[in-house]
């Protein structure tokens, strides 16, 4: 079984192009634990969509290189106390 990650819908972006979201500043609602996990980083595309990478696809096949969002339970979580819950390079 590949995917280990727990999604609610089939969303794969986060942060764009919905009504009453700012491009490039993702939610923890929208993004789930990804936010705060210290295996993931947000990719910003030139054209302002964020997806998430999950640094654990690299090593481990259980792991989707880029999770559906938003992930609420997940076996390679690791919380990262120094994002407060977003990434630092998207907002704060």
């Amino acid at each position: 079984m590949r995917r280990k990650c727990l999604l609610t819908n089939d969303e794969s972006v986060s942060g764009s192009g919905e009504a009453g979201m700012e491009p490039g500043k993702p939610t923890v609602e929208r993004t789930g634990l990804c936010a705060s996990c210290e295996n993931a980083q947000a990719i910003e595309s030139s054209k302002g969509s964020v997806f998430w990478l999950c640094g654990l696809s690299k090593t481990d096949p259980r792991f989707p290189k880029y999770p559906r969002l938003p992930v609420l339970s997940c076996d390679g979580y690791r919380k990262d106390e120094s994002r407060r819950g977003l990434s630092p390079g998207l907002s704060h």
